[in-house]
């Protein structure tokens, strides 16, 4: 089963992902983010600190596809996040429908419980900058082709889960 959980930023989809893979002895935490600065150095310890050693890691800021494949053996499985995933891609400048492609096809053959988490970014004003704008428009899509092969869709609000598709049973 895929639970898709967008939101915008510190909406609660980590912590709501997290709370969901509690159950699960067998786990592992797919992490897309590279430490390119210091804000993003903290985020990732403090991202670390929220899993406690109770979880696997595997960080692949890149071949996401690779990292979905080697976690077959888990019960479950959370990565964390497509926003920065596909920024890794830009900013290595790989080829982005060959890897979302990829990404989205080894999703297509799990068969473990599988949380991903994304953000929201396109409801508010549309930027100026072409960059910015073809950014928007690709996590758009990316996030409409994921929530597409997902059993369910939560959209997060001030850490409350709205479910766009599919409904909670059990998770927590």
């Amino acid at each position: 089963m895929i639970t898709f959980i967008t939101g915008g930023i510190k909406s609660g989809k980590t912590k709501f992902g997290l709370k969901i893979g509690q159950k699960y002895q067998k786990k592992v935490y797919i992490a897309t983010a590279e430490p390119f600065d210091e804000e993003m150095k903290k985020k990732i310890d403090l991202h670390r600190a929220e899993r406690s050693g109770c979880w696997e890691t595997i960080e692949e800021p890149i071949n996401l596809d690779d990292a979905v494949k080697r976690s077959i053996e888990f019960d479950f499985v959370m990565i964390d996040c497509i926003t920065v995933w596909l920024n890794n891609l830009l900013y290595h400048q790989k080829d982005l429908n060959e890897y979302i492609d990829r990404f989205i096809i080894s999703l297509k053959d799990m068969k473990n419980d599988v949380v991903i988490i994304s953000n929201e970014i396109g409801m508010g004003v549309i930027p100026l900058e072409k960059t910015t704008r073809e950014y928007l428009n690709l996590l758009g899509i990316t996030n409409q082709n994921i929530a597409d092969i997902s059993d369910k869709v939560v959209f997060m609000v001030s850490g409350y889960p709205l479910f766009l598709k599919g409904e909670l049973n059990n998770e927590l």
